[in-house]
């Protein structure tokens, strides 16, 4: 994976712009919820200059995060938004949030429309979609849910407010809330609230993400915590650097966990994987294991051996998003997704002698998960450890055109949570620095007929799992190659009757 590179100069700049409370510009009509006064709402926002370039202009962003006693959170997200140009109205209206039933009451949406003559247009209860969540996987089958509703009257001039109300339990009593409310500051932004309420004994921490802590309001009464932060006026922000090392945050926000710590999430989930392992009946994946071999050697075998007998397919309905299915059951169904595969190969390794353990970690190539905010909600994938002595490898279980010890760019160099007993913290994955691919042509001459040419294509890493994966999946490629290699019967024969210079 090539090294990153940034100049921090605008994260920095950002600081202070970020630090300017809120309080500064004047208390406004949108402030109250759903204010009547839709006159006093119309002509504050007159008020307001914005460049004429923009085409929309945030004039209030709130989140509330409410901690329960019983450990539920209840989350309010409102936003109040001008549409300034008739071209933004295609990307503004609408509203909506995913939602998982298992954990997640059904998302709660009320919006309305003030449109520039003063008219308020309510949203229809009518017109609310519940359907399905799309899953950009085909593999993954899913009992996620999706509420969303089309916006009536907007049009240039217009203000949209709406509001959506969740109530949420954790994935585990121990996993607690991790989120974060993120700045997308490329539009100009009036107002930036964040509010967040728990109860005494509850474990809240907070971070700020390229916002000074001065900006962010601690204060405690009877025990109970409050934590606010206020932010703007804030300009759109022109300029983004790309390539950001993964622990560069993209946009600035407020981070925050009531989950106690990482030592704890990893013990517990630990302690889940190691019961859908108990008394599992391996022999259909491993006969013939041959003890004395080299550690190296058993974990490529029985890596081999899960690739060949299970495909990846995810079925994550209820509590399966996030526990694993049992070995059993996945050894018959002969499909599993990321964390199902794992399970199932540390399942094997550990009968083979090996200390293997599943690894969580958020996959992919933006802002990777804060080592300093502990939380399992980040997570989106599950590889595997082994614990070698002097050289640990990790294998990505889903990843069957990787040689073993090879992992995808998307796994490498990212956090990850190593679910065993021992672990207290994140650790880093290591990246790859000798990935490289290239083609060696040989030509033979002879001195009478036809030439040959040798073409060899190499690889390692991610180009090799590419090059393998388009050989395997796709028979066109094969056929195409195999047309490339064999030359053909006429062309042969009138090769034989040219001359060699000729």
């Amino acid at each position: 994976m090539a090294i990153r590179e940034s100049n921090f100069t605008p994260a920095i700049a950002l600081l202070a712009v970020l630090a300017i409370p809120a309080q500064a510009v004047g208390a406004q009509p949108w402030d109250s919820h759903f204010n009547s006064d839709a006159a006093a709402i119309l002509n504050a926002a007159a008020q307001i200059q914005v460049a004429s370039d923009q085409p929309v202009d945030i004039l209030l962003e709130d989140y509330r995060y409410d901690i329960g006693p019983s450990g539920r959170l209840k989350e309010t997200y409102r936003k109040v938004y001008r549409i300034l140009h008739q071209e933004a109205i295609e990307g503004w209206s609408a509203a909506e949030r995913q939602y998982q039933p298992w954990r997640d009451s059904k998302p709660v949406l009320r919006a309305r429309v003030i449109t520039s003559d003063g008219a308020v247009h309510d949203l229809d209860p009518k017109t609310i979609a519940d359907a399905p969540a799309a899953d950009a996987d085909d593999s993954v089958f899913s009992d996620a849910r999706i509420v969303r509703a089309p916006l009536p009257a907007v049009a240039a001039g217009a203000i949209i407010e709406y509001e959506i109300t969740v109530d949420s339990a954790p994935s585990f009593p121990e996993a607690g809330f991790s989120g974060l409310a993120s700045v997308f500051d490329t539009v100009p932004i009036e107002r930036f609230h964040v509010a967040l309420d728990a109860p005494k004994g509850t474990a809240l921490k907070v971070a700020g993400r390229m916002i000074a802590d001065s900006a962010i309001q601690r204060t405690s009464s009877k025990g109970a915590t409050h934590i606010e932060l206020d932010l703007g006026p804030l300009k759109a922000r022109k300029d983004f650097e790309s390539y950001l090392p993964f622990n560069a945050p993209n946009w600035p926000g407020l981070a925050f966990t009531t989950a106690q710590s990482w030592q704890i999430l990893s013990e517990r989930y630990s302690a889940i994987v190691d019961a859908q392992i108990q008394a599992a009946d391996l022999k259909p994946l491993m006969p013939n294991v041959d003890p004395a071999a080299a550690p190296e050697v058993i974990v490529a075998q029985l890596t081999s051996r899960l690739h060949r007998n299970i495909r990846y397919t995810g079925v994550e309905f209820g509590d399966a998003a996030i526990v694993p299915a049992r070995p059993g059951e996945v050894m018959q169904r002969k499909y599993g997704d990321c964390k199902d595969k794992s399970t199932l190969l540390v399942a094997m390794l550990r009968s083979a002698g090996l200390k293997a353990s599943v690894a969580l970690l958020d996959s992919g190539y933006g802002t990777d998960t804060d080592p300093e905010i502990p939380g399992v909600d980040r997570f989106n994938h599950a590889i595997v450890y082994v614990d070698l002595p002097g050289k640990p490898m990790w294998i990505d279980a889903t990843a069957s055109q990787y040689r073993v010890g090879a992992l995808p760019s998307a796994d490498q160099g990212r956090q990850a949570l190593i679910a065993s007993k021992g672990t207290t913290g994140l650790v880093t994955i290591p990246e790859h620095n000798d990935e490289w691919e290239r083609e060696t042509y040989e030509i033979r001459f002879k001195d009478f007929g036809p030439a040959s040419i040798t073409q060899i294509m190499e690889a390692n890493g991610p180009y090799e799992a590419t090059l393998r994966g388009s050989y395997v999946a796709n028979s066109n490629v094969h056929d195409s190659l195999e047309k490339f290699v064999k030359p053909d019967l006429c062309t042969q024969r009138a090769s034989r009757a040219v001359a060699p210079f000729g």
